[in-house]
């Protein structure tokens, strides 16, 4: 029996004509005063051209989302924000198949309760049991995971 898991899609909230590689987030999350993580919050990371590096361990508590950080797996694509810095999807056709490969990989080791985007998981702050675009904190994957990982 694989065991039950749910994955969170994020962006790094990069300009899309910008870089924020696997390094740079690494960095950002290891060494920027407001972050001081031990690693990358998030499992997997895929940059524009479609490379998918591997951060925090599978299985490991996690820094992606506070109050979701166990029993989760994160993967972060590089992008999110058009030119202008407004929430775009920005991902690229490589991006989509390195996500659509993760996804088959996933689901070969784990039983998936459920694919979510980040700003899913903000608070319902009208309790109705539905998180709305009202209640987003964040834009954040900048697309409908749920859509889109039926």
């Amino acid at each position: 029996m694989k065991p039950k898991i749910e994955v969170c899609i994020h962006c790094s909230a990069t300009r899309e004509n910008q870089r924020f590689s696997f390094q740079q987030c690494k960095d950002y999350h290891m060494n920027h005063p407001s972050r001081r993580y031990s690693d990358i919050g998030y499992n997997i990371y895929i940059e524009r051209d479609g490379s998918v590096h591997l951060g925090r361990p599978f299985g490991a508590t996690l820094a992606h989302a506070r109050g979701h950080n166990k029993g989760f797996l994160a993967i972060c694509y590089e992008g999110g924000i058009d030119a202008h810095g407004m929430p775009k999807d920005t991902r690229t056709d490589a991006q989509k198949q390195a996500l659509i490969a993760c996804r088959l990989f996933i689901e070969r080791i784990y039983d998936v309760t459920r694919w979510t985007g980040h700003r899913n998981l903000s608070p319902d702050k009208n309790n109705d049991g539905v998180i709305t675009p009202n209640e987003w904190l964040k834009q954040c994957p900048c697309f409908n995971v749920q859509s889109e990982f039926q």
